[in-house]
């Protein structure tokens, strides 16, 4: 049995090849075959197949034993050599494979699998001249996709992006059938800010394997930074195929989505009502079976339901809709709908539901709807099961105006009873407002707590998050990227302080696949939401506790990783958090935190004085009041760009952003001298905007530059948005600093 050591068109970052984990069980079994035949027959052909089952499963002392063995008895055969340099590699001795290599392609010059592993070593070890010429060589040899990725991904390395596109797309024309080669060109297309390119070459990957749980996350991922002038069909037919996916996050499509959207000549007579604020103005001109025809293709259907609002024209508009829908239905109007209009407006109202409840219904309703709900409940009940269709119709409605779970026990379980089959859209919505929230409350019993929690703020802290759990989150890009090396799998022990709604625990696990994750938050109502996605995803070997990071010594333990994202800024010392923190990590461990620019939330800033001189207060109605002032003030009025951003557009978000009861703000030289306080050394970023970094390495290039927060203040000061999304740094302790930055890298960091 012969295992793959590579894959082809191997992905830009691999060093060599990975073991790829088999079941072991199956291959101890076949192991022992093998044994008993080669102890019969003496064929060495056997012991190279051995040594590779064993490469296979990550055994890689005896991996290398049987490859070492069968290259004395057989010395002719060059897989033997390559087996020995790929333990090597793995095991860090990159210097000891190199001859091993330069063995096996004297045998076979013609092995492309071994010229690819050959040269991505010679990279590793920042030997691109010599590697340069193995390509050369096998360019030469062979003209094939695979040679023109090998050039390709060393140009890739070396950062000339744009040369390297020219032998992606050679290598993509040569083998258009191999996903990877368009993985590597969507990759430089990306990192040469040629953001449309990358995004489309990446389409074009996921209609070679349409199964790649890779592809589509990172095809999600890209969705952010597409820009355009005109409307594009091809760019229409893309988003909607990354709409009817799962498992990506679908609300980095938000912002495209409403550009193309508006662009888009075929949604004309929705545009114009979206600008009709007033209802009044609005029924007048509006036609709802008309609107729901129009949005029920899966361009504005899927987006209804599963991307963010982000636009103060379109939320009033839904909420016109939701109106209109309502007062259609309350005066019986629909009863003489055509079975095609009846079926559409159901349709509509359950992606419309879903949208209100994801985003946590943060318009307020009017007093005439408030007052129709009492007739509307009552409606439900006398129709009960016995008519479905009008029923459901009904329900849907109702849940554009509040949690279904949240109803009298007799409407929830009517609810449940009516039939799966009535649309898929209502299947969602039961799942979403009915089953995923009563099994939260299911699971709070489940989650053991840690000491007591005794600190004021964080008890208040607590609070907030028990109402408003956040993020509420469905699918999340996280995927395991199959170019990681082999280092990212081993058994790490990962702590997550503040592990919110579990987001971040589905990243580590993808990150660190065979990590111990412990994860912890002050919110049960967070843990419990955490709890229920990772189960729902199938992800093991978590555990999850409610404690303050405060009462973590009583842990007892230490950690590989630590990460700490958006949690000791709304700390009352958040210093104090951290020194508990870094009594928890291994003197060689790193820790990820996440914290609040002081330049970048300028407009935050402001924002909370107005809450502040308003009295308003962090709940539902002071959260209405605040988004009705900001929905109301001039276009250009500075308080207005809080409308740009997703967080505005959801209740937990928006308090998050506007209303939390604690905040702190750092500078970099702030930053620098917390972190020389407590003996820290910056590692990496873990994440930055890909246009800042490029617009910075532009000025500063380089690794020493990269590093260097004086230079990353001064530039911060010119461009006071860079951190929107917080500090997001790795750190280590201080005198380990020099030992990480040489080793293998472990951790999700930008390549510079």
């Amino acid at each position: 049995m012969a295992v793959k050591k590579a894959k082809k068109g191997s992905k830009t970052s691999s060093a060599a090849a990975k073991p790829e984990k088999l079941d072991y069980n199956l291959s101890a079994k076949k192991i022992a075959e093998l044994e008993n035949s080669f102890k019969k027959t003496q064929k060495p052909e056997l012991l190279t197949q051995i040594a590779e089952l064993y490469f296979s499963i990550g055994s890689l002392e005896p991996a290398f034993a049987f490859f070492t063995k069968a290259s004395t008895i057989d010395p002719g055969n060059y897989s033997n050599y390559k087996g020995i340099a790929d333990c090597l590699v793995i095991t860090q001795r990159a210097e000891e494979a190199l001859e091993y290599y330069r063995m096996a392609l004297n045998l076979n010059p013609e092995a492309e699998i071994v010229r690819t592993s050959y040269g991505h070593t010679l990279m590793h070890l920042k030997k691109y001249e010599e590697a340069a010429k193995i390509y050369e060589e096998g360019l030469k040899l062979n003209d094939s996709g695979e040679a023109n990725n090998n050039v390709g991904v060393l140009l890739f390395e070396t950062k000339n992006y744009k040369q390297s596109v020219v032998f992606f797309n050679k290598a993509v024309e040569k083998d258009p059938k191999n996903k990877n080669f368009r993985i590597n060109l969507a990759r430089a297309y990306f990192r040469g800010e040629k953001y449309n390119d990358a995004f489309f070459t990446l389409h074009a990957a996921l209609k070679v394997d349409p199964g790649s749980a890779f592809i589509k996350s990172q095809l999600s991922a890209m969705g952010r930074h597409l820009s355009f002038s005109t409307f594009s069909q091809d760019l229409k037919d893309a988003l909607i195929a990354c709409l009817n996916i799962e498992n990506i996050e679908h609300h980095n499509l938000s912002v495209v989505w409403l550009r193309l959207f508006l662009m888009d000549p075929a949604y004309t007579y929705i545009h114009k009502l979206t600008k009709l604020h007033n209802y009044d103005d609005f029924k007048g001109e509006a036609d709802l079976y008309k609107i729901c025809a129009l949005m029920s293709d899966d361009f504005c259907a899927q987006a209804l339901r599963l991307i963010y609002n982000q636009a103060v024209d379109y939320e009033i508009f839904l909420g016109n809709l939701r109106r209109l829908a309502g007062e259609h239905i309350g005066q019986g109007a629909g009863k003489t709908a055509s079975s095609k209009d009846s079926k559409t407006l159901f349709k509509i109202l359950c992606a419309l539901a879903e949208n209100f409840f994801v985003h946590e219904y943060p318009a307020a309703m009017s007093n005439a709807e408030e007052g129709a709900l009492g007739p509307l409940r009552q409606e439900i009940l006398d129709i009960g099961k016995n008519d479905p269709g009008p029923c459901a119709l009904r329900l849907a409605l109702l849940a554009c105006y509040g949690p279904l779970h949240k109803e009298q026990a007799e409407i929830v379980a009517l609810a449940r009873a009516l039939p799966d089959d009535l649309h898929p859209f209502w299947k969602s919505l039961v799942a979403l407002q009915i089953a995923e929230p009563l099994e939260e409350l299911r699971l709070r019993s489940t989650i053991p707590a840690l000491g007591r929690l005794q600190n004021e703020v964080s008890l208040k802290v607590r609070e907030q998050y028990e109402e408003n759990p956040y993020p509420r989150w469905r699918y999340a890009n996280a995927q395991e990227d199959e170019s990681k090396s082999y280092h990212f799998k081993k058994p790490y022990d990962l702590l997550i302080a503040g592990c919110g709604t579990g987001k971040q625990v589905l990243q580590e696990r993808y990150m660190y696949p065979n990590a111990k994750i412990t994860a912890i938050d002050l919110s049960l109502s967070s843990i419990s939401y955490a709890k229920r996605k990772i189960q729902e995803l199938g992800i093991g070997d978590v555990e999850f506790m409610q404690a303050d990071i405060l009462e973590l010594g009583q842990l007892n333990k230490k950690f590989d990783f630590i990460a700490c994202s958006g949690v000791l800024h709304h700390m009352q010392e958040p210093e104090a958090g951290l020194k508990v923190l870094l009594s928890l990590l291994k003197p060689k461990g790193l820790m990820n935190i996440g914290l609040y620019s002081e330049r970048a939330r300028q407009t935050v800033v402001k924002l909370r004085n107005l809450v502040a001189e308003k009295g308003w207060q962090p709940n539902t109605a002071g959260i209405h009041a605040f988004r009705d002032y900001i929905n109301n003030l001039p276009p250009d009025h500075e308080l207005r760009y809080v409308t740009r951003w997703r967080d505005y557009y959801s209740m937990s978000m928006v308090r998050d952003l506007i209303f939390h009861v604690q905040e702190h703000r750092y500078t970099f030289p702030q930053l620098d001298d917390m972190f020389k306080r407590h003996g820290l050394a910056f590692v990496d970023f873990s994440f930055i905007f890909p246009d800042v970094l490029a617009n910075f390495l532009r000025k500063h290039p380089g690794p020493e530059n990269y590093r260097n927060f004086e230079l990353w203040d001064a530039f911060e000061r010119k461009h006071p948005e860079s951190f929107a999304s917080m500090y997001q740094l790795w750190v280590c302790r201080e005198e380990a600093r020099d030992e990480i930055l040489a080793a293998p890298k472990i951790i999700n960091a930008l390549e510079v």
